[in-house]
């Protein structure tokens, strides 16, 4: 059985949401003006520092907390579908969050049209992918897995969000918290997150890069044909939101459900059908309480809905 850690679980994300926040007012205000790739190196370190000097302190074995299995070719492609398939219901969310929400990924668009493709991967993509799959799917998910699998990834999968530091990411990083919970498990590999986690933001820079000269284009060719020019913008009114997202819900359903169809391949295909199903009754046996909501945790959440708000009130 995997060892209880649910208390000392939550007083880490409880310390990690302080840290974060004394760096926010204390620390940030007086640092130099960073580029993007600083920026993320420099918040990503913000963010592992506390779980980094969590495993020093209890001595933690990360190769054996951590699902390292190797993935081969035939996983990786499956894989790659499940992230292709999963994406729809991620913009599903992003554009539902938005009736609420500001959307401050776009801020980052402009900073991404003057960058190189590869700097904008290395600082959207591969940097966030490896470092939060290691912090929020490798130490997070197991300092919970004491109360099973569940409570674990829905637990994960809240750290995770409140990371992001606004509504809107806070969305679809909820969902994607608690569906690489599942991958990892599935796969048995770390590996597996990291490449998905990879896709889905590597496929925002990509995005930024070619869909603007497309759009251009067509805005030629339509300019040239006499017709009406299309109009593309960031800004949604609340009506042209809805309608998009009433448009969008089936295709977000049905891919949706196919995701996870895929999911259960891979599960088969890695041999992991006996070790999910058991993960799926560890709640049932799982040592320690009834819930992974302990005081700190609860705390550390409260905090971080606080300063998502007070963000989307004040900042």
């Amino acid at each position: 059985m995997v060892k209880n850690r649910t208390k000392a679980g939550g007083w880490l994300f409880l310390v990690e949401v302080l840290w974060v926040m004394a760096v926010i007012f204390g620390i940030s205000p007086y640092l130099p003006e960073m580029n993007m790739l600083e920026n993320t190196i420099f918040s990503e370190v913000v963010f592992a520092l506390p779980p980094l000097i969590y495993i020093v302190l209890t001595k933690v074995k990360v190769k054996e907390w951590i699902p390292h299995n190797r993935l081969n070719l035939s996983t990786a492609l499956m894989v790659v579908l499940f992230t292709a398939l999963l994406m729809p219901v991620v913009s599903w969310l992003n554009m539902f969050s938005m009736i609420f929400a500001k959307n401050y990924v776009n801020d980052t668009v402009g900073v991404l049209t003057d960058m190189p493709l590869w700097l904008g991967l290395l600082s959207m993509a591969v940097i966030p992918a490896v470092f939060e799959e290691l912090v929020y799917r490798g130490i997070y998910y197991r300092t919970f897995r004491g109360r099973g699998f569940l409570q674990a990834a829905l637990a994960c999968g809240i750290a995770f969000g409140i990371s992001h530091l606004n509504f809107n990411q806070f969305s679809y990083a909820l969902l994607l918290g608690v569906v690489f919970c599942a991958l990892m498990e599935a796969t048995g590999s770390i590996y597996a997150t990291i490449l998905s986690h990879f896709i889905i933001n590597g496929w925002s820079v990509v995005a930024n890069k070619i869909l603007p000269p497309l759009i251009e284009a067509l805005q030629d060719m339509q300019a040239a044909m006499g017709q009406p020019v299309t109009t593309v913008t960031d800004v949604y009114t609340q009506t042209e939101l809805f309608n998009t997202l009433r448009g969008y819900t089936v295709v977000a359903a049905v891919s949706g459900c196919l995701a996870f169809g895929v999911l259960v391949w891979i599960m088969k295909h890695c041999r992991r059908t006996d070790h999910m199903r058991q993960i799926m009754q560890d709640k049932d046996t799982a040592e320690g309480g009834r819930t992974f909501l302990s005081v700190p945790f609860i705390a550390g959440a409260v905090l971080g809905f606080i300063y998502m708000a007070s963000r989307e009130l004040y900042f």
